[in-house]
């Protein structure tokens, strides 16, 4: 991520991760890594939770990326318990990155319902942040009339 910041200069808030799964497990403790300077836009988990020895991350004063994890009430895999544990080790890292569990009835899959999209969007939409188009984004025929000089 810092190469990306660095080389390429990537904003880091404008980062934003997904992951299922083990993949889930890997965006949560790139997430935890993640605060202050290098802290990401968002980080949502489904059906994951951390491994055991990463439960012990040290507290962190630093701004944390927001995270919102995702867990099926019939996952055999990733008991929701386990997803709950996780949300506690990360809270207790640091409280700001609000560890927000949602527990859907469902077994050991991806976002699949519309209750769980709907609850993916409203955490994303509070963080997701899209660049303002200008009346020149659009070519020489459009012209601003709000007055607003952006």
């Amino acid at each position: 991520m810092l190469k990306l910041r660095d080389d390429f200069g990537w904003d880091l808030n404008r980062v934003h991760l997904l992951g299922f799964s083990d993949g889930g497990t890997v965006a949560l403790d790139v997430e935890a890594r993640m605060t202050g300077r290098e802290r990401l836009g968002s980080c949502v988990a489904t059906c994951a939770a951390l491994l055991a020895e990463d439960a012990t991350y040290d507290a962190c004063e630093e701004a944390p990326t927001p995270v919102m994890l995702l867990a099926g009430s019939k996952d055999d895999v990733v008991p929701a318990e386990a997803v709950r544990r996780a949300a506690e080790a990360l809270r207790r890292r640091n409280p700001a990155c609000g560890a927000e569990v949602k527990v859907f009835d469902k077994s050991h899959r991806a976002v699949a319902s519309e209750p769980e999209t709907r609850a993916l969007m409203e955490f994303w939409s509070e963080r997701l942040h899209a660049r303002r188009a200008k009346a020149s984004d659009y070519g020489d025929d459009v012209v601003d009339l709000s007055g607003d000089s952006y």
